[in-house]
């Protein structure tokens, strides 16, 4: 058992390994400027408050998954996704400590794609991914085609007390829009959550207390700063708490297995994010 988990353990250290080595070696492209708010980044970053060269928005992202195909020992599982996203400008964190509730839409992105979950070994899966949506922003009358493919991997360590997991993800994204240059982006990203038992239960099951850190790297990813600058987002990194457990609960009808909030800085973009669930 701890010799195939060394094992595991190594190829997985070269999985994260690889693409960051690949990541840094890349020469910046030029690039044209985007809209305020990456089509991409707005709709996977999650629900939360984002700051940007002096403009807020606030994001709301409401998942949906459908399960295509059940894991078996000889088939991966297979899982349908259509996440919707709601943007909302000129509100943040003021107007969230003043209880005030978003109602003018300002963006919309729907953004299907296809999973699977692949098992490595006991410990480890993998997850490739494709996404390829629509987008659209109510105030300017522009829109675009978004898309995304990648892959996306898991380490558990789990035990009666402690949980860790480590996370990455190596993927291109980008967008199109009518009459412009074809925009897009590719990252790497790697994460750590380490939740602690507590005594409380949450639906027959031990709730997990725990911290988690993240790191996302970039290449091309640029935001309007004005009418004729732009900046860019390199590197960006958070820290956040969380609460979860075991096995998914139902809060609200919705079936989630972690509650968390995290911080987010990267110069001129700083968000207090949401997590639902640990993105990998």
């Amino acid at each position: 058992m701890h010799v195939r988990r060394i094992t595991a353990f190594s190829r997985y250290l070269v999985f994260i390994l690889l693409p960051g080595i690949f990541l840094v070696s890349q020469s910046a492209f030029a690039v044209e400027r985007q809209n305020l708010f990456d089509w991409y980044y707005s709709a996977v970053f999650g629900t939360g408050a984002y700051s940007i060269a002096g403009r807020d928005v606030f994001v709301i992202n409401i998942p949906y998954e459908r399960t295509l195909r059940e894991a078996s020992e000889d088939k991966y599982k297979l899982v349908l996704t259509a996440p919707l996203t709601l943007g909302f400008y000129d509100y943040g964190f003021d107007s969230i400590t003043d209880l005030d509730i978003p109602t003018d839409v300002a963006t919309a992105t729907l953004l299907p794609g296809i999973y699977a979950i692949v098992p490595m070994s006991e410990e480890w899966t993998l997850k490739p991914f494709a996404n390829l949506g629509y987008g659209k922003e109510f105030a300017g009358g522009e829109d675009a085609i978004v898309y995304s493919a990648g892959v996306r991997s898991l380490y558990r360590i789990r035990d009666d007390a402690w949980h860790i997991a480590l996370g990455n993800a190596l993927y291109y994204a980008g967008n199109t829009r009518a009459g412009q240059t074809d925009l897009g982006f590719a990252a790497f990203e790697v994460a750590i959550d380490v939740s602690h038992e507590t005594d409380y239960v949450v639906e027959g099951q031990k709730l997990y207390l725990g911290v988690y850190a993240a790191v996302y790297t970039f290449s091309n990813l640029e935001f309007i700063e004005s009418e004729d600058t732009t900046f860019e987002v390199r590197d960006q990194y958070e820290i956040g708490v969380s609460m979860s457990t075991h096995k998914p609960v139902k809060v609200l009808g919705i079936e989630m297995d972690r509650i968390g909030i995290g911080y987010l800085t990267s110069g001129d973009l700083k968000a207090v994010r949401l997590a639902f669930s640990f993105p990998y």
